[in-house]
């Protein structure tokens, strides 16, 4: 798995602007109009931003924003969860910061966090197994929110602490699928 990213991050960002560029001129005579990337996480925002994709000029593609953060599509219910589990004695819950105002039923993660909850923002998985190590005798959870491009960061963090023996790290995934979106959009 780690090959696999290492490859991807090891093509050089000319080259594969080269081959986005080469397939959307392709498909724009049968599509009849350009194409258009859509960028739906903050992830694919920064990685196109970072590039200066959506600063340059193509004649037949088009960078987009799309749908917005996964944590405003969580369902009410796995916020819930996640509250109770921060409720928890000796329990640190870890996520996002854009996480922490999406509404449960009753209460939000800042506000639990306010009754003294060990609730941590945390940037990137990594970061939550960090505190996982610093804190051996807590149970240190990452709520896990994001799309299919944030699994590969979740899966791997979980495998180092599995080939660390870190026994006080667990993960509440919650990833989603833009998948049944997709297919919706280029159904219509």
């Amino acid at each position: 798995m780690t090959e696999l990213v290492e490859s991807f991050q090891s093509k050089p960002t000319q080259t594969i602007l080269q081959d986005i560029t080469g397939l959307s001129s392709s498909l724009t005579p049968k599509l009849r109009r350009p194409v258009k990337l859509m960028a739906v996480s903050g992830e694919q925002t920064l990685a196109i931003a970072s590039h200066n994709l959506n600063g340059i000029a193509l004649e037949h593609l088009e960078f987009v924003q799309g749908y917005g953060k996964a944590a405003w599509s969580l369902p009410i219910d796995r916020v819930n969860h996640a509250l109770a589990i921060a409720q928890k004695p000796d329990v640190i819950l870890t996520t996002f910061s854009e996480v922490m105002t999406i509404r449960g039923s009753q209460q939000n993660l800042s506000e639990i966090r306010g009754t003294g909850a060990d609730i941590r923002t945390i940037n990137s998985p990594q970061d939550a197994l960090k505190i996982a190590q610093e804190n051996p005798s807590k149970q240190v959870v990452f709520f896990a929110v994001g799309y299919e491009d944030s699994v590969l960061s979740t899966a791997q963090t979980v495998g180092q602490a599995a080939a660390e023996g870190i026994s006080n790290f667990s993960v509440y995934c919650n990833h989603m699928t833009l998948i049944p979106a997709i297919k919706a959009i280029l159904d219509y």
